[in-house]
């Protein structure tokens, strides 16, 4: 779980003001919940807070953010909510005493797969929002300043009138395009006075310099103004450390402004351990009083200690997650035109199989930009030959969530038989070498790309202590393996797989039975481990973070709301924003959106398939690509090439796989018996002691398993 915190501002909001004044916009920011099954509570929505209202602007900039804790494994929506302020409501929390400009959802995960971190939604209304999100350590402490001018220069332009100062409290923020200071605190404004004394400020140290007590801060003071437009009256740079130090010594820090000084009396950090509640009891303190005393344990250390990099720290550097999925089209798995077998399409509901693809494959598509995944297939014999690793789909790579459920329904339109045994080694080493590849060409223009291996299988492997000899093998490469049981089997085998890792763990099982209530308990087990395993391979090659992406405005995509958000606020009984209606998203494994093809619920006629198989049309060996070096899992004996694989799906290396044509319709398992998966009219294939080699049409050199 990783704290991060929303920043929030709009462009070209539609004026809601009467006559020829301008709104006064603020945000609101709600929680959404998962609308869960009865078997589990998901929880009520909730309202995180409003922001300040930035008077006449119709393109604010709110200093206000809002804290989260993020899972990769887990969809969180919330929604924006921007009000116009009436003045004579001003700061009232009543929601129906100001009027609605606008209304955005947002989910966290997309944000933080998105270049920049960022992402912008238009409204009907008029205007675009926008949502960026950053990584916020957890560091509880806060520094408190208690602040006031004094011989502060007038800058009003009326002849009698006298300035209303406020101030602002700005942090430093690195990037590529040069440095750049985001305001983080604004104190009220004190009408006509130019010694004013304001409330005692308070800031997160965490939001102010990221923990770094000695990186720059600025502290800016202003003139306010109805209109928006706030005029200079002075600014000053120093350091959390420098103002801590001088109040523990007792020298208040004096700043020059334009005119007179900017006094911070007395600075101190609270932390969240005892207390807590000070912050709201110095809120009003005043430069008379005396500042509270806390343990030395508050003291700021001179040097903060170097932050170790974070899975956050890599998304926002640019790093992306390649995902491959791979499924078990065994025999065991059933008959796929029986209902209540793992395979059976139904085009009313899912199967367990697709429920896995599209809650998994949904949120890690976020996290890649080109939205291209490899779908291979394992387990099924095509011509008398078993195939461990075949491609699934006319292309080794398909497009999106609904481009691998295609591929997955295609492969039931080909002369597969499902047959045995589960084998993953030949998956696995396949996409280690497709993730190395991945990896290295990223890392030539200056990126990273880190894969995650999707299995589905219904049953334990055949030869654990091979898997685990695999999965050793490919330990170093850039690569989480997931495995997801499919159906009720006895899966202690794939168990002992995860428990009894070889080398750095990248293995995760997970049964899918357990998860049936809910789509997100499904993709939080899944996910859980992937974060950690990521920054572990990089962390041990060395590997740091790319800098932030920074986008300008006009580079940043933005998309709309495809559907009406429900959503009601009021004010509860304890005077505070609440939910009154609505505030709840889907959480169910929702049907894709794919056609699928009939499927007869009767026993499958020989003779009589429901569409005819059409020759010279089978699935092709999944070929990653070529490499410049050759992949050696472990140091075999052979070198590993990637894009020749040993076991192609057709059976024959060089050829894609022909069978005869035949005038009548293609009938699984033979015309002559019913179809029988699993079970084929031949004998069972004995792999690397075929009778004879196998030829199909007539190559040049027979076919020899294991070769």
């Amino acid at each position: 779980m990783t704290r991060v915190q929303l920043s929030l501002r709009a462009r070209g909001l539609k004026n809601k003001a009467s006559g020829k004044n301008i709104s006064d916009p603020f945000a609101v920011v709600t929680l959404l919940a998962p609308q869960s099954s009865p078997q589990s509570s998901g929880g009520a929505p909730q309202v995180l807070g409003r922001t300040e209202t930035i008077y006449d602007d119709l393109s604010p900039d709110w200093i206000k953010t809002f804290t989260f804790n993020y899972d990769l494994g887990l969809q969180q929506y919330f929604v924006v909510t921007i009000y116009d302020e009436k003045e004579k409501h001003k700061n009232s929390d009543n929601l129906g005493k100001h009027k609605e400009i606008a209304q955005s959802k947002f989910e966290l995960g997309s944000i933080l797969g998105s270049p920049g971190n960022i992402n912008a939604k238009s409204v009907s209304s008029g205007g675009i929002v926008y949502a960026s999100v950053e990584e916020s350590a957890f560091d509880a402490r806060k520094l408190l300043l208690a602040v006031r001018g004094r011989k502060l220069a007038n800058v009003e332009n009326t002849l009698f009138g006298k300035s209303d100062p406020f101030f602002e409290i700005y942090a430093k923020k690195h990037s590529p395009h040069g440095d750049s200071w985001d305001a983080v605190y604004r104190s009220e404004y004190i009408r006509s006075n130019l010694s004013p004394e304001w409330k005692a400020a308070s800031v997160s140290i965490e939001t102010l310099c990221g923990s770094d007590l000695d990186r720059p801060i600025k502290i800016s003071v202003f003139d306010f103004s109805k209109k928006g437009i706030f005029t200079p009256m002075g600014s000053c740079e120093t350091t959390v450390n420098d103002l801590v130090n001088r109040s523990n010594t007792k020298q208040p820090s004096n700043f020059k402004m334009l005119e007179g000084k900017l006094v911070i009396d007395k600075a101190w950090m609270i932390g969240d351990s005892g207390d807590a509640g000070l912050a709201g009891k110095v809120s009003n303190l005043k430069m008379s009083e005396a500042a509270p005393v806390f343990s030395t344990s508050s003291a700021p250390p001179r040097v903060a200690s170097a932050k170790k990099p974070s899975f956050v720290d890599y998304l926002s550097g640019g790093c992306e997650l390649n995902l491959a999925v791979a499924i078990d089209f065994t025999g065991s798995n059933g008959d796929p035109r029986r209902p209540g077998t793992l395979h059976h399409m139904n085009p009313s509901s899912s199967n367990s199989y697709q429920k896995v693809i599209t809650a998994i494959g949904s949120i890690l598509e976020k996290y890649d930009s080109d939205h291209r995944f490899p779908v291979m297939g394992f387990g099924a014999k095509y011509g008398g030959v078993i195939q461990h690793c075949f491609q699934c789909g006319p292309t080794p790579e398909v497009v999106g969530v609904n481009g691998i459920m295609d591929a997955y329904n295609s492969v039931f339109k080909t002369p597969l038989t499902m047959s045995g045994p589960t084998v993953f080694t030949k998956v696995i080493q396949v996409s280690a070498a497709h993730a190395i590849q991945a990896q290295r060409a990223a890392n030539q223009v200056g990126k990273q790309v880190y894969s995650v291996l999707l299995i589905l299988t219904d049953g334990a492997v055949s030869d654990v202590m091979a898997t685990k000899q695999a999965i050793g093998e490919v330990c170093n490469a850039p690569l989480s393996i997931v495995i997801v049981g499919i159906g009720n089997a006895d899966f202690s085998a794939m168990q002992y797989l995860d428990d009894n890792s070889v080398g750095r763990d990248i293995v995760q099982f997970v049964e899918s039975q357990r998860h049936l209530h809910s789509k997100g308990s499904l993709t939080a087990a899944t996910l859980d481990e992937i974060p950690r395993q990521l920054v572990q391979y990089f962390s041990m090659n060395g590997i740091l973070p790319g800098s932030k992406v920074v986008l300008r405005e006009e580079d940043i995509a933005v998309s709309s709301d495809e559907e009406e958000i429900d959503l009601g606020l009021s004010i509860n009984a304890e005077g505070e924003i609440a939910v009154n209606g609505g505030g709840y998203y889907s959480d169910g494994y929702d049907m894709p959106a794919v056609s699928y093809p009939p499927v007869s619920s009767q026993p499958h006629t020989p003779g009589a398939p429901t569409q005819p198989f059409t020759p010279g049309v089978p699935p092709q060996p999944y070929m990653p690509g070529p490499s410049s070096q050759p992949y050696t899992p472990g140091a075999p004996s052979q070198p590993y090439t990637p894009g020749m694989p040993s076991l192609p799906a057709s059976g024959v290396p060089s050829q894609p796989y022909a069978p005869v044509a035949s005038s009548q319709p293609y009938a699984p398992g033979g015309p002559s018996q019913p179809y029988a998966p699993g079970a084929p009219s031949q004998q069972p294939y004995a792999p690397g002691a075929p009778s004879q080699p196998y030829a199909p049409g007539g190559p040049s050199q027979p076919y020899a398993p294991g070769a």
